[in-house]
């Protein structure tokens, strides 16, 4: 991924999220049902977008997001990232974990008993202008709120079914 995109990241985690809150909060709120996402911050095609998954719930289906590269952070105790079929987590706590996730990557989050909320830090690529990654995606939708919102003029949805792969954990 591009070092540039990775330097931002680093800049926004490194700031006073209060200060980001209070100045640059985009304030952009999409409900897709058993995931809230809000942006916080936008510059450009860089953006940090606040996601928050309700207890019992993640994103069941491998998708991806076909013009975007990303890192997550994970602000909760535990967020099951899941990318090509491994659990990155490893069934362990994970706060403040940092992952890449690039634009060709299949993933998913798993089951989270408590909920929990993680950032994503986008780059948005091939001219498309940045909105929420839940609108840029190639896969099944999450909810028929999801799948409604798939449908409004910027989005952009890629109908690919795909086979699920069995998640790779340290049981395995």
């Amino acid at each position: 991924m591009n070092y540039e995109f990775f330097r931002f990241v680093l800049w926004f985690l490194g700031t006073d999220f209060r200060y980001l809150a209070r100045s640059n909060t985009i304030g952009e709120f999409y409900d897709y049902g058993s995931v809230l996402s809000q942006i916080i911050y936008r510059e450009k095609a860089w953006q940090a977008e606040l996601f928050m998954l309700r207890p019992n719930t993640g994103f069941p289906r491998a998708h991806r997001h076909p013009d975007v590269d990303s890192y997550e952070y994970v602000l909760s105790e535990h967020v099951p990232l899941i990318v090509d079929g491994a659990d990155l987590s490893e069934g362990k706590p994970n706060h403040a974990a940092l992952y890449p996730v690039g634009a060709a990557d299949w993933h998913s989050v798993g089951d989270i008993p408590r909920g929990g909320m993680f950032i994503s830090f986008q780059e948005w690529k091939n001219g498309r202008t940045p909105t929420s990654v839940g609108l840029n995606w190639e896969g099944t939708p999450v909810s028929e709120q999801h799948r409604a919102l798939l449908r409004s003029p910027d989005a952009k949805w890629i109908k690919t079914i795909r086979k699920e792969k069995k998640v790779l954990s340290p049981e395995s």
